[in-house]
């Protein structure tokens, strides 16, 4: 359900997490844009075939996996992707607000997630706007030039002995900034139900240059959701980066019978310049589900 997070732009350089973005770039017809369109035509292609398979798989259910996504859902300040899809055609809202006491720095960021169709592949699609992030430094208001977008598709649904397979294509372009890249990466993530909750691998490839896809940087976060009762849970996670350990995340998730969930939360980690001091944060994610 939930696919950003609170810490992307505090630590998007440093982790290389959930960060990517991707871009199309208009051009004359060239030989590289003849293959650009090839490519996009096989990419078609493939989402067509799968949807049609997925259908075939899951004949006699519509839209199956929704109590799995239920089981499974993450909404708390936390750097961990659920790969589950919201309830079809319902609107979600998310807004994350976030404090770093080193930096002194408040962070706002706001998005929406709508799962497109009723049945078959495309009930297991879910499409997330963000728009430009607020950030308040020394007093003053500054929005990132950029937006982003990612479409999250679950292939497979915990089904009991396999897990929940999902990827996530994250895309973040610049606008009114022509020295900026557009960056992109793609996400792996497993979710496993236990008998106390659920546990979660999210792997992750980042380029934060979508034009150059010769340098990528990987990074990772290993989590555990424990469900206290059907209206609470709690989440601890940690997130590596290919210099190690960077961070701790401890969470929460309470939901309400209205369609509101508040997710607060405490981020321990390591500064992008090096040093051996420990970076806190402190955030809460307030996500409203509308027309469920």
């Amino acid at each position: 359900m939930k696919n950003f997070f609170p810490s992307k732009k505090d630590y998007a350089k440093a982790i290389s997490i959930l960060d990517a973005r991707v871009t199309i770039r208009v051009c004359a017809v060239t030989v590289t844009g003849l293959r650009f369109l090839r490519h996009c035509g096989v990419a078609a292609s493939v989402c067509f075939a799968a949807s049609a398979a997925f259908q075939v798989a899951h004949a006699l259910d519509a839209c199956p996996g929704r109590a799995v996504s239920a089981h499974q859902g993450v909404t708390g300040f936390n750097t961990l992707l659920d790969g589950q899809p919201g309830a079809p055609r319902t609107p979600e809202f998310y807004l994350i607000p976030s404090y770093n006491f080193e930096q002194e720095k408040f962070v706002n960021e706001l998005s929406v997630s709508v799962v497109p169709g009723l049945s078959g592949f495309w009930c297991q699609t879910s499409f997330t706007f963000v728009a430009p992030v607020a950030r308040v430094f020394d007093g003053d208001i500054h929005f990132d030039k950029s937006v982003a977008a990612s479409w999250e598709q679950r292939w497979l649904i915990d089904d009991g002995s396999l897990p929940t397979v999902s990827t996530v294509v994250d895309v973040l372009t610049p606008y009114d900034d022509s020295n900026a890249n557009t960056e992109i990466s793609l996400i792996g993530i497993i979710a496993k139900s236990t008998s106390w909750g659920v546990v979660y691998l999210n792997s992750v490839a980042l380029a934060e240059d979508a034009s150059d896809l010769s340098s990528v940087d990987f990074s990772g976060v290993v989590g555990a959701k424990r469900i206290v009762n059907p209206k609470l849970a709690v989440f601890a996670d940690i997130v590596i980066n290919e210099e190690g350990l960077y961070a701790l995340e401890l969470s929460a998730e309470r939901d309400y019978s209205n369609g509101l969930s508040l997710g607060p939360g405490i981020r321990l980690f390591r500064p992008s310049d090096g040093s051996n001091d420990i970076d806190v944060s402190i955030g809460i994610v307030i996500a409203k589900v509308f027309g469920g």
